[in-house]
């Protein structure tokens, strides 16, 4: 039972205490090992919530597995900025396309990088890269061939990281022809740069 109203002096029975109390917290164990353990799936059953801490993950019970619950977006960064000039076969940072996170051992991760490029010069394509730090997550991958309308482009990567801190994720980017400006964004079409953490290992 969810929810009980106590008045000042009753005594909690037995049974009170296993269905609104203990039955209503959500308990934390060291590892996913240490709580089946303890308490497996079945026993628990379905709806029950507990926590691992190893890997800050929360997990619902079906009633049979214990199903662990995605967090959701846990980074991200708009830019509605325009242009910026890239000469040939030089490497630019994407300019506040930069993401400063601290990821957990043993979660997956969904790194998805959007933008709308276009040449209003002529016609050029335009590489993009993705990295932890100084470390490459993704190579090199090629756009759509940009002429002078935005042309949609979208880049994904699955991360599952070992024992890392705080780390630097960016987004770089580079021309292959000639010298020319770049539209990358606007108000209604902007570049996005999301993280999101997928559930665990």
């Amino acid at each position: 039972m969810p929810q009980k109203t106590w008045v000042v002096g009753e005594e909690v029975l037995a049974a009170d205490f296993n269905t609104y109390v203990q039955n209503q917290v959500v308990p934390r164990f060291a590892t996913v090992a240490a709580r089946d353990a303890a308490w497996p799936a079945a026993t628990a059953g379905a709806g029950a919530v507990s926590v691992t801490t190893d890997t800050s993950s929360v997990w619902v019970s079906t009633g049979t597995v214990w199903a662990a619950i995605p967090a959701g977006v846990v980074a991200n960064q708009l830019n509605t900025g325009n242009y910026q000039t890239i000469a040939p076969h030089t490497t630019y940072q994407d300019t506040g396309m930069t993401l400063t996170f601290t990821p957990v051992a043993g979660r997956r991760y969904r790194f998805t990088y959007v933008a709308n490029p276009y040449t209003p010069g002529g016609v050029q394509d335009i590489g993009y890269k993705l990295l932890a730090g100084a470390a490459t997550l993704r190579a090199w991958e090629i756009g759509p061939l940009t002429i002078a309308v935005p042309r949609s482009f979208t880049m994904q990567y699955s991360y599952i990281p070992g024992a890392i801190g705080s780390t630097v994720f960016k987004i770089q980017v580079a021309g292959s022809v000639n010298t020319q400006v770049y539209d990358w964004a606007n108000a209604t079409e902007p570049r996005q740069f999301t993280i999101e953490d997928i559930g665990s290992v």
